[in-house]
């Protein structure tokens, strides 16, 4: 075992490093204008993330919306296969950048309570950047979708909405979330309590287990109808959990920081081209051509 690891694994230390590296984050995402004025809808909404790190919003988009979304899916999955993401068993597609193409994306993307909920969750402004279409199949192998099982997000991706545009069962492949697992305090009680680490980023089923054991109730299995919104804080503990049925449609929405964008930028450059050909660090960076 490396010596890192040696060290994060002194529960002193993981408690010390990761009181740091909250308040670091704070510092990275800081937006030192004027707070804007907060809606109560918006409020709301805030508050509930800031609580379990994850919403539903139910009814966000009528089930026509979604099925005129789900058609444009395959429309342009179908048109541009070489632009579609795709995990190593072939369960899990994916289109970037859909809002630079499809009216319905935009729209979402643009949503303005989404936008005030991003501006003041984090008391400091998070801007909505691109939305991704994903198809989810069933397929031998799967682990989840994304290609992981329980995980952590990069500390640069604070937000995201993942709506859904079919219904959405046990057996469909919905999101799980661990309910507390983002604010400082309950990542402090998972160290001292759950045998969690400094920065760990993924979880076995055990590791889960014990998380809720510390949280009884905490693991929160994502099921709901079409047109259905999840926003959730995907730092938390979170996963896609394999489909045995399928297809499950859904767009994700992203949230940045602005001074996050270089990272988000380098990360996405090196894997990924947009819907209409384009490199998505490019259009995080503010720089890209016209779509065509």
């Amino acid at each position: 075992m490396r010596i890192v690891d040696r060290l994060k694994r002194a529960r002193p230390v993981s408690l010390g490093l990761t009181a740091l590296d909250v308040g670091l984050r704070r510092a990275l995402y800081a937006d030192r204008g004027r707070r804007p004025v907060v809606s109560p809808a918006a409020r709301d909404v805030v508050r509930a993330l800031r609580r379990d790190g994850v919403v539903f919003l139910p009814g966000y988009w009528s089930r026509d919306r979604c099925e005129r979304a789900r058609a444009a899916v395959d429309r342009l999955m179908a048109a541009h296969p070489e632009r579609v993401w795709q995990d190593p068993v072939d369960a899990d597609h994916r289109l970037y950048g859909l809002e630079r193409v499809d009216p319905d994306a935009r729209a979402f993307l643009d949503d303005p309570l989404l936008a005030e909920v991003a501006a003041v969750y984090l008391r400091a402004r998070l801007e909505p950047r691109m939305v991704s279409a994903g198809r989810l199949d069933a397929a031998p192998g799967n682990i989840g979708s994304g290609a992981q099982s329980w995980h952590r997000d990069g500390v640069t991706q604070p937000l995201k909405g993942i709506l859904y545009l079919s219904d959405v069962g046990p057996e469909d492949g919905p999101m799980e979330y661990v309910k507390g697992t983002v604010r400082l305090r309950d990542q402090l009680r998972h160290i001292a309590r759950s045998g969690a680490v400094f920065r760990q980023l993924n979880w076995d089923d055990a590791g889960v287990a014990r998380l809720e054991r510390t949280a009884p109730g905490s693991v929160v299995t994502c099921t709901a109808a079409a047109g259905t919104l999840v926003l959730a804080n995907t730092f938390g503990v979170h996963r896609g959990r394999p489909a045995t049925r399928g297809p499950r449609y859904a767009l994700t929405s992203y949230y940045f920081a602005p001074r996050t964008l270089p990272m988000v930028a380098a990360y996405y450059d090196r894997q990924l081209v947009q819907v209409d050909g384009g490199t998505l660090g490019e259009a995080l960076r503010g720089t890209e051509r016209a779509p065509h």
